[in-house]
């Protein structure tokens, strides 16, 4: 059983889009003394609601650098991947609750109005799961034939990083050589995932496999043949740029370096436990067989 976690920032999303779309008209404020409109106590109360709960969308998307640049935004931290590991999220897990305390302790609920009591018991509501499902965090697998977590980082790279300077160009080197950490990230979780007790079922072993090695496979870490294809989108994307001979040269040196580097090393590591836990997991069992199942299920 996987557990799908939506992302708290897609709920801060809906949030603040039904806070400008249901906000009160100028004609529902009272009147002032001096003929002025002016806003309710209970619109006061939500407008800073909703000031609160953009600062918390604010500090959560610059925490997710792929989320960044899934919204379209081109900062410095464009050459970085998310940080998958536990003692992040843990970290991530903290600021949660910090801003549940703060969202309880700095705001009257019964002095909200109807879209700001929305807002504030969706935000909650939210928070109040991800807090739950922590204890559960080991229990999903890190990899599996279906959610994509190896391809979603290439389809990142490919459809959502956009490369219109030289700067985006070294970001997306970066991110080619980062994706080596990604992927040792990913072996040393499932390691330790399998120590826990949790593997991912015998049958999806092969799929698994099989997509890491098309994706991570191809020139320049196989010589000859087709080319990989990260160095296929990134050498079409500077061709774009109409940069001179010695600028694509250096870009294509320092992105074929990225691949034949921690690139490859990450991915051999990633496939060389796959591989040792294939051996290992010979049967498919369900949720029941995994650590305090029953309770997970």
């Amino acid at each position: 059983m996987i557990r799908q976690r939506s992302s708290l920032a897609i709920t801060l999303m809906v949030v603040l889009g039904l806070a400008a779309t249901l906000a009160p008209g100028p004609g529902r404020a009272e009147a002032a003394p001096n003929g002025a409109s002016a806003p309710s106590p209970a619109a006061v109360e939500t407008a800073r609601l909703h000031a609160f709960l953009d600062e918390v969308y604010e500090h959560y998307v610059t925490a997710w650098p792929e989320l960044e640049t899934m919204l379209g935004r081109q900062t410095d931290q464009q050459g970085q991947w998310n940080d998958l590991s536990d003692d992040y999220a843990a970290d991530r897990l903290e600021q949660e609750r910090r801003d549940l305390a703060r969202l309880r302790s700095q705001f009257d609920y019964h002095r909200l109005d109807a879209n700001g009591k929305l807002s504030y018991d969706l935000f909650a509501y939210k928070v109040e799961q991800d807090l739950a499902d922590a204890t559960w965090r080991r229990h999903d697998y890190v990899l599996d034939q279906f959610r994509g977590q190896v391809a979603e980082k290439f389809a990142l790279l490919q459809n959502q990083h956009r490369v219109t300077t030289v700067a985006d160009a070294d970001a997306y080197v970066s991110r080619i050589a980062g994706l080596g950490a990604v992927f040792l990230e990913l072996a040393g979780q499932l390691r330790d995932r399998s120590d826990f007790g949790v593997a991912t079922p015998a049958f999806a072993y092969s799929d698994m496999i099989a997509d890491v090695e098309r994706m991570t496979g191809g020139a320049p870490m196989v010589p000859g043949g087709r080319e990989n294809p990260l160095l296929t989108d990134f050498r079409g994307k500077v061709e774009t740029l109409g940069l001179g001979e010695r600028e694509v040269a250096r870009l294509d040196a320092a992105a074929v370096e990225a691949l034949a580097g921690p690139f490859m090393d990450g991915a051999e590591a990633l496939l060389l436990e796959l591989r040792h836990q294939q051996s290992q997991i010979k049967e498919s069992r369900g949720v029941w067989s995994l650590p305090d199942g029953e309770a997970y299920y």
